[in-house]
Formats: structure tokens, sequence, C-alpha cells
């Protein structure tokens, strides 16, 4: 990590002259001025506060910043303003995920600590630039989590303004500080690069209200900060090595900002923000499914919600059984819970379950429809009537409507084989049967005649939310297979 400071007016001048120059230049016909990118956010010159969304204690003021976390200033003497400004967090994020394999964004922020606070008292916690993948409605845990921390699939810059813990022992180096976090780690200590920005001088006190701009610049696992305090002039160069796709799992993830306060408080605002995309024709990580929560139903069971493991389920994120898409229900960047319709189980098949994520397929799984045959005397099950929790017992159970479709009686039947099973394996057995009525025409377990139906429940100890019941007994005229069903439970 290396740093270097700048004259603000100075800096200015060369920047003022190599752009005289290159005018210069192109006039005589020796060179051409470079062409800048456009950039993809411009807030709040082109970029519009709709496209932006805001969580938590995030507002934008009438200046139109972006505060993510507030105290009032003035008129306070009980302090009740105060009071009511503490434990906040907040986070805004740019509605669609943007490349994240290569860019440059500036941000000009400005952390104000409560002004009636008592001499020594510090001011808290700080804000964090953030990558992440959990969708725009992100935000972590508060206090001195910075309402980053608990997010999983990320990568963030950190502004720490308040000193946690013992620095030999894991706490913070100061009351102002910088590093890369990664996967949703606790900032408090920690951080890719951690540094002590005071060791640089008073400038560099990230909560003392001062203006600061951050532009940052990240390309071949190599991200750097100029950090500059706009009220003096002063800017630092520091340099962190971090993989930001490996970690957001992808090459565009969402991009934004967080804060958070705990019993010490600040007013904490990004005053404008741009980021430019660099990253050409990055290729998307690809997805891998490494699990389904039930690999196979029987023929003609209703639709069903179906859970999806495996890595990298983040961005643009569709589930296809062969080449039908099907509906997505909730999405982590490890789970993927979908909608199977019962137009797709109509008939005997297997079917390659595939995620894709911004276009990049994953392997296949196998899903298969199968045929269970009915046999023996010809009692059959024809519907599922309900399924529920009994409050008494605390068990779930089933009832199902079972037919006679043989020429002859069906007597003397005894339910001896009833198993629910998920992804084909035995699961548990019923705790007790019992009739119930309403079948018509309604037969007996001791004599179902020819067309006649039973309503029979099945209840169940510790039963999943979901399985296939597969049903089979033995009667006076033999043993019979019922058939099965897909059951979903409350």
């Amino acid at each position: 990590m290396t740093i270097r400071y700048l004259s603000r007016k100075v800096s200015a001048a060369l920047r003022g002259a190599d752009i005289l120059s290159c005018l210069l230049l192109a006039l005589l016909g020796m060179t051409a001025c470079p062409v800048r990118a456009a950039a993809t956010i411009d807030y709040p010159t082109t970029t519009p506060s709709s496209a932006l969304t805001l969580n938590g204690d995030a507002r934008i003021l009438a200046d139109q910043s972006l505060q993510l976390t507030s105290v009032a200033q003035s008129n306070d003497p009980n302090q009740s303003n105060y009071d009511a400004s503490v434990i906040q967090s907040g986070s805004v994020f740019y509605n669609a995920p943007v490349n994240v394999s290569k860019f440059n964004t500036t941000f000009r922020f400005r952390l104000t600590p409560w002004a009636d606070r008592a001499p020594g008292d510090p001011w808290a916690d700080g804000i964090t630039f953030a990558l992440q993948n959990d969708g725009p409605n992100a935000l972590g845990g508060g206090g001195s989590g910075l309402g980053y921390s608990e997010l999983p699939v990320s990568v963030a810059l950190k502004f720490k303004t308040f000193g946690l813990g013992d620095p030999y022992h894991g706490g913070d180096p100061s009351i102002s500080t910088v590093g890369m976090l990664v996967n949703g780690q606790d900032p408090t200590g920690a951080g890719i690069g951690l540094t002590d920005l005071l060791t640089y001088g008073p400038d560099f006190d990230l909560g003392s209200g001062a203006t600061f701009r951050a532009d940052v610049a990240y390309g071949n696992s190599s991200l750097t900060l100029t950090l500059t305090n706009e009220d003096t002039g002063h800017s630092a160069i520091l340099k962190f090595a971090v993989n930001i796709p490996a970690f957001v799992q992808g090459n565009t993830a969402y991009a934004g900002f967080t804060g958070a306060t705990g019993l010490f408080v600040s007013d904490q605002r990004i005053l404008s923000w741009q980021y430019t995309e660099l990253g050409t024709n990055a290729a998307p990580i690809r997805p891998t499914l490494t699990g389904l929560s039930l690999s196979s139903v029987a023929t003609g069971s209703p639709s069903f919600q179906l859970t999806l493991t495996g890595a990298s389920f983040v961005g643009s994120v569709v589930a296809r059984f062969d080449n039908t898409p099907v509906s997505t229900l909730s999405l982590t960047p490890t789970s993927l819970v979908v909608d199977v319709p019962a137009s797709l189980l109509t008939a005997k098949r297997t079917f390659n379950v595939t995620v894709s994520a911004n276009g990049a397929a994953s392997n296949a799984l196998p899903f298969r429809v199968v045929s269970v045959a009915p046999s023996g005397p010809g009692l059959q099950i024809v519907g599922i009537v309900r399924t529920g929790l009994d409050q008494t017992t605390g068990r779930r159970y089933a009832v199902l409507l079972l037919e006679n479709r043989s020429a002859s009686d069906v007597t003397g039947i005894d339910f001896s084989n009833v198993r629910l099973y998920i992804s084909g394996t035995t699961y548990l057995i019923p705790a007790f049967v019992s009739l119930e009525p309403g079948a018509l025409p309604a037969g007996t377990l001791s004599d179902v005649p020819p067309g006649y139906r039973l309503q029979v429940r099945w209840d169940f100890e510790n039963a999943p939310t979901q399985g296939q019941i597969s049903i089979a007994g033995v009667s006076t005229q033999g043993s019979f297979n019922a058939g099965a069903r897909f059951l979903l439970f409350p």
C-alpha cells in the first residue's frame, strides 16, 4: 500500500493545464483528446432518484444528497433529537447490477458528528461503498456493522469513524480507518489493507464533518483509492489487492452505500456519485447446481415448490426444465425456490434441470416424472381432499380420496404399507389412520363396492413440508398398490 499528498491548488492547476494542452494540440492537428467513457451512474446530475433503492433509515434530502443516517444539529437541549437518532442503519443501491470487472467510481461524502456532543465523545459509526449480490434491498447489521455486515456475497470499502475494541487484540486502530471488507464480515478491526488514517495527519479525520472525495479505480484485482479532504486540499493514495468478481460471484453486482449508527451518532451523507463501467465483454461466472429438494414426482401431481441449491445464483437468474423456464419464488446466491407447474407433470419423462445466471448455464441435474401404476383389486388414489396441521396433536395430516375401480367388492382393507418419500428415500410412516365422511358413494374399510369411494386421513409425526406419499396394503382379495400423490403440507 502506498500513499502520497497533493496540494489542491497544484493538482487543480495541473488538471487545467492538461486540458488546455490537449485542446491546443488538437487544434493544431497534432493529437486528439482522449474520449472518456460515459458514466453509468451520475447522481444527481443525470441519474434520477428513481434509479436508486433506499433502505432502512436512508433518505434523499432537498439538496439531493443521500442521507444514510441523521442527527439533528441544533435546538436539542434535552438530547431528544439525539436519542431519536441512535441505532440507525441505511443503504442506497443502484437498481440494476453494474459491471465490476473493471470500473472507476467517484463519490463525495460528509460525516458530521452531533454538534452538542461533550468534549471527547466519539461519533459513529461510519459508511461503506459496497458491491453485493443480495439485491438492491440489501441492508446488513447496524452499529459497528455499518449496515454492511452479514451480506454474504459482497465486497465493501469501509470508512469507519468509531474505534471499537483493543487495537492490539483485533480492535479498530483508531476512530478513522479504511479497509476492504469481504463476505459480510464484521467491520470491527477487519479489512484487507486496514489503515489508520490518522497516522497521515488530522486532515484525514473522517468524522470531523469535512467534505471528502473518494476516487476509486479498479482493475486486474487491484483497487486504488485517492481520498481527498476537499476542505484542505490534501490527498492520500492507497492501494488494495482484492479480486472483486470472485467475492461477488460474478462480473456484475449491485453498487451503492451503507451506513449505521449505534449509541453514538452522526449525520452521514453521500453528496454526489459517479460510476463508470470499463469492463468489456466480461464472461459471466457460470453458476453451479448441486442439489434438488425433490428428484421425482408421480404423473398427475399438482404444481409444487422445488428448492435448487448451488452457487453463483446472482444477477439475472432463471431455472429451466429442459428448455422451459419456471417461475422464481425466492432467490439467494446459493438457493433458488421455483414453482413447478402441473403442466410439466402430466406424463412420464425425465427433465434436465439447469440454472442460468446472466446467460451462463449451470450443469444439469435430472428430475423424473414417474408412473406409479396401481395394482391389486383396483383401489386407487383419485384425489387429494386436503392437507393440514392438527392444532391439538401438532401432527401434519393428509386426507386422500380413494376409489374402487375394479368390477368386484374390495373387503377387509388394511393399509399396511403407507410411506412418505423425499427424493426417493422413505422418510416416515403414519402415526394413525382414520376414515372421514364425505365421499359419495361412501364405502367402508370392511366393504368398498365397485365405484364407491373412501376419504382416508393419515396423520404423520414430524412430517416435512412436502413429499410424495405412496399408498399400499392388503385386503381379503390380496395385496394392492393404490398409487402415489405429491403433497404440500402447511
